[in-house]
């Protein structure tokens, strides 16, 4: 966890941003396409040059660089209630992974690391609460792809 933290910091000496305490502001500065995420709330912007994949039964989409393969899985699922810290809380107990709430851009959010799997995750609720999505980023260990995929989670929108 101290990664994702020394990430975020990362991020504001490498991007322009600002942070106050729980919450950061990065600008997104890359070549983008956005697009609207279904009936969630949610538009995001991903990297022009991206390939983007509908998802399927598992995924509700797919990015990534065709260069490199880095690139995000995000997953939806219905909140059933539940707040964002109860959710992170679920996953901190299940995956053994420790929770770091940070609010990005006016949107909060828990991240975690997976360093077996050799990938970071963040999730968010959407604006009405009934869906909770679960961006999960890969590789792990890159910097300069972590500090592209933290601009992506702010380029999240309400609409």
């Amino acid at each position: 966890m101290k990664r994702i933290l020394a990430l975020l910091l990362s991020v504001l000496l490498c991007v322009p941003a600002a942070m106050e305490a729980g919450s950061v502001t990065v600008d997104v500065a890359f070549d983008r396409d956005c697009y609207e995420l279904g009936n969630l709330g949610f538009e995001i912007c991903l990297p022009d040059d991206w390939v983007i994949e509908d998802g399927d039964e598992d995924f509700f989409l797919v990015a990534y660089d065709g260069k490199t393969d880095a690139g995000l899985v995000l997953y939806v699922f219905e909140a059933d209630g539940a707040s964002l810290a109860e959710i992170a809380g679920g996953i901190d107990e299940v995956e053994d992974f420790e929770v770091m709430m940070m609010t990005l851009n006016g949107i909060d959010f828990a991240f975690y690391e997976d360093a077996v799997d050799g990938m970071f995750g963040a999730l968010t609720t959407s604006p009405d609460g009934e869906f909770c999505l679960w961006f999960m980023f890969a590789p792990l260990g890159d910097k300069a792809f972590e500090a592209l995929a933290l601009q992506i989670l702010g380029s999240l929108a309400r609409v």
